[in-house]
């Protein structure tokens, strides 16, 4: 089951900016707002889960540090992160969020049943260490730019860097920065899957 984050929904439904100015001059409006997206959110995924749906991803580019600071993160978007997880019946749910998140990361690792973080602009290494021990995954994050304008080779080196930087010792996942854009090349995501194949197999060879 895939859906909005509450930030972006929030966003979508108010405008940003409108969003995170009042995130200063009138939060408790803002909180309003947000328990209502919330719900929203809630009800659509437990309406997918019904149908047989094995997990959650939330998408929520408009809570990144690119948009709004650690604190806000901290105050606006962790505890209604806890509550879909709280009220959604899946077992495992997997979150994106685009742009600046490496200060966020420590936070999203505290929401039970968060199993995988997926990642934009972040170096993996840090990420990873970032993580510590915590069972959980990092995806990405194969730049969405070489992999719609650039060549089957670039795709493969750049995930053969992104590898080589995290996938020893596991908990990562190979994938793109971001959606894969319209007209992406079919040749650059073939690419992308068999560079999975040939560098992420244990035992990892380069």
């Amino acid at each position: 089951a895939g859906c909005e984050g509450p930030i972006t929904a929030a966003g979508l439904a108010w405008g940003m900016e409108n969003l995170m100015r009042n995130m200063i001059k009138n939060p408790d409006l803002v909180h309003k707002i947000l328990e209502i997206t919330t719900d929203s959110i809630i009800k659509f995924l437990n309406a997918q889960m019904e149908l047989g749906i094995d997990n959650v991803v939330l998408a929520d580019p408009s809570a990144s540090c690119t948009c709004i600071s650690p604190e806000f993160f901290k105050e606006f978007a962790f505890p209604y992160y806890k509550k879909i997880v709280r009220k959604v019946n899946s077992p495992t749910f997997l979150i994106h969020i685009c742009g600046e998140i490496f200060n966020i990361i420590k936070q999203i690792t505290r929401i039970p049943k968060m199993m995988a973080i997926s990642v934009d602009m972040v170096d993996l290494k840090e990420a990873k260490n970032e993580i510590g021990k915590k069972f959980v995954a990092l995806m990405g994050n194969v730049p969405t730019e070489i992999m719609r304008y650039g060549t089957p080779i670039q795709v493969e080196e750049e995930a053969k860097k992104c590898i080589q930087a995290v996938a020893e010792g596991g908990k990562f996942m190979l994938s793109t920065a971001c959606d894969i854009a319209p007209k992406t090349p079919p040749e650059n995501i073939r690419a992308l899957i068999n560079a999975g194949k040939k560098y992420g197999t244990f035992p990892l060879k380069f």
